[in-house]
């Protein structure tokens, strides 16, 4: 229930029951009851674990296997361990919000934020990022580093050693034979065509951030988007991309990205 004396904070509590719903606008959710130590109030937490459209809600998934041991992948566990869980304490952060009475009229009261384990905001580190977007974004750089010790600048290739010119014969030409039909003219093979500029993983991740800013993603959204730019180049992800020398394909499939009616169509 919502509570109107009660301050935003953090407070010491523990699980009371759980239900897994999905809201109106589709969402699914974990729902967690928290009574508040000490007192007979409760509060509710509504934890968005995944949204209508599929995209997981990684950071509350990762907040609820901490305190919890979920392994994340059935959120029914919640309801099938709802006793033991009982026992399990918990810090929980409250914030106000105003809601709608049954009579019609706007109050203001508690909701439960987040759910944490005790003392999680003490020395706490900041969360750990995605691996696989960071490798994306920095990998070229630090691998470059390590090979070379020389700084890496993006786009620059190391440069080949240039071929000398041969050395001048001190012999003078070879008279041609009385007689003797003119000499064929060297074979040269046709030119080939310009190969295809070369292009890595920071570069197509950094063209992706490039064509994706307008639309205000949210971390989570931009490397949803990401990854599955990655699987329509390669069905299985960005390691094989990056074993197959593919970024090629995936500068390409950037370039298409269409961002003018605010979704990219991936």
């Amino acid at each position: 229930m919502a509570s109107q004396s009660l301050q935003p904070g953090t407070y010491p509590a523990h699980p009371d029951c759980f239900s897994v719903c999905e809201s109106q606008k589709g969402n699914l959710m974990v729902v967690i009851r928290v009574l508040l130590d000490g007192t007979d109030m409760t509060l509710n937490y509504y934890g968005v674990i995944a949204y209508s459209d599929g995209t997981l809600s990684t950071k509350t998934i990762d907040s609820l296997k901490e305190w919890s041991g979920w392994d994340g992948v059935d959120p029914y566990w919640f309801m099938d361990h709802a006793q033991e869980l009982q026992q399990v304490p918990v810090d929980v952060v409250t914030e106000n919000e105003t809601f709608t009475g049954n009579d019609g009229q706007q109050r203001v009261g508690a909701r439960v934020k987040f759910i944490n384990r005790p003392n999680s905001g003490r020395s706490a580190l900041p969360q750990v990022a995605d691996r696989s977007a960071i490798l994306a974004k920095f990998g070229a750089r630090l691998r470059a580093n390590a090979a070379t010790g020389k700084k890496f600048v993006p786009g620059q290739a190391a440069a080949a050693p240039a071929a000398s010119a041969p050395a001048a014969s001190s012999k003078p030409a070879a008279k041609p034979a009385p007689n003797a039909s003119p000499a064929a003219a060297p074979f040269r093979p046709a030119a080939s065509p310009q190969m295809l500029p070369s292009h890595n993983a920071t570069d197509c991740w950094e063209l992706f951030l490039e064509k994706v800013a307008p639309l205000n993603l949210s971390d989570t959204d931009r490397n949803n988007k990401w990854f599955a730019l990655c699987d329509s180049v390669n069905a299985s992800g960005q390691d094989a991309i990056e074993a197959n020398r593919e970024w090629n394909k995936v500068w390409v499939a950037v370039t298409k990205l269409d961002v003018k009616s605010g979704e990219l169509g991936i």
